[in-house]
């Protein structure tokens, strides 16, 4: 994990609304909800693509302990750019999977603070770059006639790299920081067929490394619409909690998310 040293002792509270905001387009569900059919490629693989969104809310602890809430219409105010996409490839018994977020936000913000007896004007402006990875493996260890139940294991990525031009009062600060993390995490998916057409799937991992844990869980409820076009609808959660990133202790995003899957 690197950033400068000023940057590590600056802490605003618009700025870590902004910073939480461009983590918060990730955002959306990654493996464990594969459509009922897919097509076999070449060599026996079925690989399935997946193209998502998510309206999450989001509530991150700062390091000075205070709490803040985003709601997704302050999420959509900022955004610039963002690409959301996922991939599994299963072969027999074993798949592997990613997940891709990347968010490109600016945003600037004005409000007041108070130092001692006194309210100070501030104002700060963000820009932001963020981007989300998972890479992981899966192995089927258990099924029935209508579920099948898979243990994951892999690895996630974390970047954030922000640019803040702030005025505290009769105060100016810059700041330019990237901030980085890895964690290692293992868990469990699993999907169970109503019938030909409707299925649920579910998912649940918690790992560390960089941050001091993170985890997530989700569960769908997913529609094939043909053989190879599915889509599907639900609620994800994902967790992070920190000992040295940036201004946040703390960090989940929460709320329903969409996908449309194609299957080649």
């Amino acid at each position: 994990m690197s950033r400068t040293t000023e940057a590590r002792r600056a802490r605003f509270t618009p700025l870590a609304a902004a910073l939480v905001a461009g983590l918060a387009g990730p955002v959306a569900a990654q493996q464990a909800a594969a459509p009922v059919v897919q097509a076999t490629g070449a060599g026996g693989w079925n690989v399935t693509a997946e193209i998502y969104g998510w309206m999450p809310s989001i509530n991150p602890e700062l390091a000075s302990g205070q709490d803040l809430e985003i709601d997704f219409s302050d999420i959509l105010d900022s955004l610039q750019f963002t690409f959301m996409g996922a991939v599994k490839a299963e072969k027999g018994r074993w798949g592997l999977f990613a997940d891709l977020v990347y968010l490109n936000i600016a945003d600037s913000k004005s409000g007041s603070i108070r130092v001692g007896p006194f309210d100070l004007a501030d104002s700060v402006s963000v820009k932001m770059k963020s981007w989300i990875v998972s890479l992981g493996a899966s192995y089927n260890f258990a099924q029935t006639q209508s579920s099948t139940f898979d243990v994951v294991g892999g690895a996630r990525y974390l970047s954030v790299e922000t640019v803040v031009n702030a005025n505290i009062g009769p105060l100016s600060r810059g700041i330019d920081e990237t901030d980085t993390v890895w964690d290692g995490f293992i868990g469990l998916s699993g999907r169970t067929d109503l019938n030909d057409k409707w299925a649920i799937s579910y998912y649940a991992d918690i790992g560390a490394g960089g941050s001091d844990l993170t985890w997530q869980a989700l569960a769908a409820i997913n529609y094939q619409v043909s053989d190879r076009i599915g889509l599907n609808a639900g609620y994800r959660h994902i967790d992070w909690q920190f000992d040295d990133f940036g201004p946040l202790d703390q960090l989940y995003v929460t709320g329903p998310f969409v996908g449309l899957k194609i299957s080649f």
